[in-house]
């Protein structure tokens, strides 16, 4: 019978080992996470997601047209001012802290972006981007430049002009 609650100690003792050297893996893994992976950052992630669900709402609502600036969203009890205030930033409301493409339609390319953050919020190291189909990802340098050059590109080629993107104010 004694050897039940040595062995039962031993195994105790090896989770608790096993769960602390996960723990120190998972601490020095998030040391050396970028800065998209902050809880700021995130929190950016979530604020533009929840403006592509408010903007898609309100095209189901006007005959598939996005609305015409992000403050439109506000306007109509759509989102909370607080939504359009990045946690990069450190502002506070009002203030809209996103890029933002206005003239979209629901019936454009998913892979077309809708508003991404300001590079200088992460030092120029890269932003976060929401496109049509609702995702959003943080893309680092350069691939940030890049996907922001493809999207002008073939916005350009599809309606023969730049899109116009309106800047965080």
């Amino acid at each position: 019978m004694s050897a039940q609650p040595a062995r039962r100690r031993s195994l105790s003792v090896s989770c608790f080992i096993g769960c602390a050297v996960v723990a120190l893996l998972a601490l020095v893994l998030m040391l050396g996470r970028p800065v998209s992976s902050t809880p700021r950052a995130a929190g950016c992630l979530a604020h533009l997601h929840a403006i592509g669900q408010a903007a898609r709402v309100y095209a189901r609502d006007n005959a598939d047209l996005l609305p015409p600036e992000l403050e439109t969203l506000i306007d109509n009890d759509s989102c909370p001012a607080l939504l359009l205030v990045s946690p990069l930033s450190r502002h506070q409301e009002p203030s809209c802290d996103y890029y933002y493409v206005t003239g979209l339609t629901r019936r454009d390319p998913a892979d077309w972006i809708i508003a991404f953050g300001d590079p200088v919020y992460t030092q120029g190291k890269g932003a976060s981007i929401l496109y049509l189909d609702g995702h959003v990802q943080y893309a680092k340098e350069p691939q940030f430049s890049q996907e922001l050059k493809r999207f002008k590109a073939a916005y350009e080629t599809a309606s023969g002009a730049p899109p116009v993107i309106i800047p965080p104010h």
